[in-house]
């Protein structure tokens, strides 16, 4: 699951690049490098800076603009900020393809979408908004993040 994230993190990263050139150097916290280093995983919602329990996102810290892109059948699983860009984390029992469906028409225009992962993005005069759906074992992943200029 954490190469999953990993994989869907590293492609949103990558897609909201711009064609400028940024060296960005960051290090893990030791007790975090440690963990990494057992195997455990460090991502457990509330207790680390930045990531807050769906209590606090559910309160209405959700940027307005994404409220438009929530599925109507999922649950927050979390959420992340860093400098202009804010991500929060759902799940959904539903179906992969159903899911789809349902970003294919918020996002019409979009091309059509294939194998266990399909993007979405639309661009405002304020920043772009990206929904990442990705297909797990037991559940559908729903990526909603914000970037803004």
């Amino acid at each position: 699951m954490r190469a999953i994230m990993i994989l869907v993190i590293t492609a949103l990263v990558t897609m909201g690049c711009s064609t400028e050139e940024t060296e960005v150097t960051t290090t893990l916290p030791e007790t975090e490098a440690v963990n990494m280093q057992d195997g455990g995983d460090t991502r457990t919602g509330g207790d680390r800076p930045g990531l807050e329990t769906s209590s606090t996102a559910e309160e209405g810290t959700i940027d307005p603009v994404l409220k438009d892109y929530i599925y109507p059948n999922s649950e927050l699983d979390g959420d992340y900020a860093m400098g202009k860009t804010v991500s929060y984390f759902f799940k959904s029992p539903d179906d992969f393809a159903k899911v789809v469906e349902y970003y294919q028409k918020k996002f019409p225009g979009s091309p059509p979408q294939s194998g266990e992962n399909a993007y979405y993005n639309k661009k405002d005069s304020d920043g772009s908004a990206t929904v990442t759906v990705t297909k797990t074992d037991n559940t559908t992943q729903i990526i909603l993040r914000r970037d803004k200029k």
